[in-house]
């Protein structure tokens, strides 16, 4: 398990639907490393030019970052996606986790018993604050 100490930020894209609604938010020269578990999302970031991208398996509790974490960016779409791999992100780093969702009917409290520290509701795509 990794410790806290400044370094790079962790973002979670588990969709395509929410790395369409970012994507141009996201400097490729930043320290960004990216964590999905979908094929399309993957794929989109390779052809973005992103070296540090991280595809959980099906059945995957944990994986091997060799890297420090200041923070995880959660963009949140799906709450089944989100329990996913929250639990995931709580075995492998210590970190704090921001949830970013248009989602309110969920209340702040649902994602902080899933390990988010800050929840951040948004009716934009702007999350440019969060990770620069």
């Amino acid at each position: 398990m990794e410790s806290f100490t400044e370094g790079n930020i962790l973002i979670c894209i588990p969709t395509i639907k929410a790395l369409m609604d970012v994507c141009e938010q996201l400097d490729l020269e930043d320290s960004f490393v990216y964590l999905t578990k979908d094929q399309d999302v993957l794929h989109v970031l390779e052809g973005k030019g992103c070296k540090e991208i991280f595809l959980l398996e099906k059945g995957q509790k944990v994986i091997h970052f060799d890297k420090h974490f200041h923070k995880v960016v959660f963009l949140e779409d799906s709450l089944a996606d989100t329990c996913t791999l929250a639990e995931v992100i709580k075995a492998s780093i210590i970190a704090p986790l921001i949830v970013v969702t248009k989602n309110k009917k969920y209340p702040k409290r649902l994602y902080e018993c899933l390990g988010a520290r800050h929840v951040v509701y948004t009716n934009c795509n702007d999350i440019t604050f969060l990770i620069h």
